[in-house]
């Protein structure tokens, strides 16, 4: 919904041109010359003319109850295209007691209203036939899984999304709470971080005042550690679209994602959401998996009390 989408977009744009909102939002000026005029009549939007040249467009009331109505988070992206090391098959195929991982993360989004899902796989896109026809997905395969990084998979969505979305790593498991936590945020940009913990790989972060500043593998690389990334973000549109220029800016095809993430929060918030002693892992490997077996159990038991 074209109206909706400008909407947001002035919540933390209000004095954009309207030729740079075109721009952005990838609508005719016309048609954003249009809305404004109706949003203005329908007393969605108020004007503060700041210059002869410049203007403020403010939303009323009504404008942000509309949004908060309509504007909610709808589609999901999930990473899954990493080259397998450990197992002959994809880890998305992992089973979790009657659920396949990647079948968690689907019935997951679905009880919460998330209706377009994407996933991007690598090796063996047969497999993903079968949820690809049940669950209604979109199926996107890198071709280049074994030389490129989560950045470039990332990318592949362009020309499938023009909408916010919430991404995640496809080799997680996780409490269904972390999911509730993001879609209920209200910030354009937002990840899940965790406690401190003895995993292996873990991602580390620095945030000041609840927003991400600093993302690193080396714990002693950061002056203050604030948490752990877990996997799990919402992504502005606008947002994923200067991730794309990350990626054609750097030289790296093994570029992460996480940080693209680091290098936009630069210039657009990135939120950080803690959730204490929120129960999560990854399975990169055989021991990995074990371990999410265990707390698949204690996740459940979490999940049903």
């Amino acid at each position: 919904m074209k109206k909706i989408k400008l909407y947001k977009y002035l919540l933390s744009n209000p004095i954009a041109s309207q030729r740079k909102m075109a721009e952005d939002l990838e609508i005719s000026v016309g048609t954003i010359n249009s809305l404004i005029k109706k949003g203005i009549l329908e007393k969605e939007i108020e004007v503060n003319e700041i210059s002869y040249r410049e203007k403020e467009y403010i939303l009323t009331s009504k404008a942000k109850e509309l949004y908060q109505s309509f504007g909610k988070v709808q589609t999901a992206v999930i990473l899954a295209a990493g080259e397998e090391k450990e197992f002959n098959f994809p880890r998305s195929f992992l089973m979790l007691e009657k659920e396949s991982l990647l079948e968690r993360h689907i019935k997951l989004l679905k009880v919460n209203n998330v209706k377009k899902i994407v996933v991007i796989v690598g090796q063996e896109i047969e497999r993903y036939e079968e949820l690809k026809e049940k669950y209604n997905l979109i199926i996107i395969k890198n071709e280049l899984y074994k030389t490129t990084g989560t950045l470039y998979s990332l990318s592949l969505i362009k020309n499938y999304i023009k909408e916010d979305f919430i991404l995640i790593e496809g080799d997680l498991i996780y409490q269904e709470v972390a999911l509730k936590f993001l879609l209920i945020d209200t910030s354009y940009n937002s990840t899940i971080i965790s406690e401190i913990s003895d995993r292996s790989d873990n991602v580390y972060v620095n945030i000041e005042n609840t927003n991400l500043t600093r993302i690193s593998k080396d714990r002693y690389s950061l002056g203050n550690i604030s948490g752990e990334l877990v996997g799990i973000s919402k992504i502005s549109y606008l947002f994923f679209k200067d991730m794309l220029k990350e990626l054609e800016r750097n030289s790296n095809p093994l570029y992460f994602y996480e940080y693209a993430l680091e290098r936009v929060s630069r210039e657009k918030k990135l939120k950080c959401l803690l959730i204490p002693s929120l129960l999560w892992g990854e399975i990169d490997n055989k021991r990995q998996y074990n371990e999410a077996k265990k707390l698949y159990k204690k996740i459940r038991e979490r999940e049903d009390d």
